[in-house]
């Protein structure tokens, strides 16, 4: 038995099928189904159910689960004993659009002058994706604005922002509410985030729960073409405070006050299997400080 037999048999478990682990590790899915026979044999023990094309673990399945990532955690930590003298050369972190990119900023710029060189790559996507890759070991740590529970990962509250509602200073509202309510918002010219984007459900979820339908006349998947556009006097738009902070200091949007108080965490993750080094450790205690 091998710790390659285990990370394969851990990728198996939580893609759910042999052909999604083998891409997922690089492999052949003969190989994956190969290893995963060879230890079912060795141990003279079933680990799996199959099902449509699918695995679902036995008890005894679930138990050498939770042994083998005690196993590579472990392994983790001694090599992360071993190698703490050592520099980290590169950090890949993930950041969803959620997330002020002044603030992201701030936080290079302070690591850099304590670690200058260690490259920090940045990754930017939907909370979804750069937590996927943040799972798959693509991205070390990342800053997200929805986190979905997953045993893998650790999850930290970092700040909580207020969705609100923008204009340009010279567009003038539908509505002559000083307060604007769903119902008002429904009537004006709004330029929302595509669906599925933490900010859009969000707001959608408060306008189904009204029986209110909301029909933007511009989404976008950027909350930079959502800041621009709503700068250029097209509409309304709703994001994050967090988003719009630098706009709003400057004059070029102006917040219109709402009836909606919705908030939402915002969190940073890294998965609890591995060892943290002393420039993550740092990055993330950045995160912390400049987190609004």
């Amino acid at each position: 038995m091998t710790l390659h037999n285990l990370q394969v048999f851990i990728a198996v478990c939580e893609e759910g099928t042999m052909t999604d682990a083998a891409k997922r590790l690089h492999m052949t899915q003969p190989g994956v189904s190969k290893i995963i026979s060879d230890m079912e044999r060795y141990y003279e023990t079933v680990f799996f159910m199959r099902k449509n094309r699918r695995f679902y673990l036995t008890a005894a399945g679930k138990q050498f689960l939770e042994d083998s990532r005690k196993v590579i955690q472990a392994f983790s930590r001694l090599e992360g004993n071993a190698r703490h003298n050592q520099e980290t050369k590169t950090i890949t972190m993930g950041c969803t659009s959620g997330f002020g990119f002044s603030m992201v900023a701030d936080v290079e710029s302070a690591f850099h002058e304590k670690y200058p060189r260690c490259r920090l790559f940045m990754r930017d996507s939907s909370s979804k994706t750069i937590q996927e890759m943040v799972i798959k070991g693509e991205c070390d740590l990342a800053l997200i604005q929805h986190s979905s529970s997953d045993e893998r990962l650790h999850r930290e509250v970092i700040c909580r922002n207020s969705l609100i509602a923008v204009r340009a200073p010279n567009y003038n509202l539908n509505s002559n509410s000083k307060t604007l309510s769903i119902e008002d918002l429904a009537g004006e010219n709004l330029i929302l985030l595509e669906k599925e984007r933490a900010t859009r459900t969000l707001i959608d979820k408060v306008a189904m729960e009204r029986n209110i339908v909301l029909d933007p006349v511009w989404t976008s998947s950027s909350p930079a073409n959502v800041k621009e556009l709503a700068a250029r006097g097209e509409g309304v738009a709703i994001l994050f405070e967090i988003q719009v902070r630098k706009e709003l200091t400057s004059g070029k949007l102006v917040q219109i006050p709402m009836e909606l108080d919705i908030e939402n965490n915002f969190y940073i993750v890294y998965r609890k299997d591995i060892w943290l080094t002393d420039e993550e450790q740092f990055l993330i205690r950045l995160c912390r400080e400049y987190a609004p």
